[in-house]
C-alpha cells in the first residue's frame, strides 16, 4: 500500500525542494541589497564613480580697497577625479546657499580628469575675515558633496 501511494509522496518532496529554493535566492537577495546599500552609503562601489577634489581655495580681494565687498570674492579650482562627469548643483560656504556663483565651464559640467572653478560672490561668502576659517562645501546633481575648511591669508 506505501507503494502505490509514491506519488504523493513525490509531490511533498518537490514542493519542499521549492520552498527551500525560493529562501535561498531570496536570501541571496537581501544579502546583495544590504552589501550594495553599505558601499553606497560608505562611498564605495558604484557610488565611487562620482569623485570631486578641491584643489585649491583663493580668497581674492583689492589690496588698495579690501573693504569693497564688490572687489571681493572666493574662487575654488575643482578636479574631477571619478569616472562620471559631475554637474554642480549647489555651493555652501558657512552652511549658507550661495546664489551668486560663476562657474567655469559656464554649464556647470566638469568632464572627467578634467578642472573647474568657481568663483563665489555672495555677501555672506566674501565677508571673510583674515586667519579665521570658512567652510566651503560642494554638492553635484547626484547628491555627491566634497566640503573643507579654510583659512584666509
Amino acid at each position: 500500500m506505501f507503494l502505490k501511494n509514491r506519488k504523493g509522496l513525490s509531490e511533498v518532496a518537490s514542493n519542499i525542494l521549492m520552498l527551500a529554493l525560493i529562501v535561498v535566492l531570496m536570501t541571496a537577495l537581501f544579502g546583495y541589497t544590504v552589501d550594495f546599500a553599505r558601499n553606497y552609503q560608505m562611498k564605495q562601489g558604484s557610488a565611487r564613480l562620482e569623485s570631486l577634489v578641491i584643489e585649491d581655495v583663493w580668497f581674492r580681494y583689492d589690496p588698495y580697497n579690501p573693504s569693497d565687498l564688490n572687489a571681493r570674492n572666493i574662487t575654488v579650482t575643482l578636479y574631477n577625479n571619478g569616472e562620471l562627469n559631475v554637474v554642480i548643483d549647489s555651493v555652501y560656504v558657512n552652511d549658507t546657499l550661495c546664489t551668486n556663483v560663476e562657474f567655469n565651464p559656464s554649464n556647470q559640467t566638469i568632464t572627467v580628469k578634467n578642472h573647474g572653478t568657481l568663483v563665489i560672490k555672495d555677501s555672506h561668502a566674501v565677508d571673510w575675515e583674515s586667519s579665521r576659517p570658512v567652510k566651503i562645501k560642494v554638492v553635484t546633481e547626484r547628491f555627491y558633496s566634497i566640503e573643507g575648511e579654510y583659512v584666509a591669508p
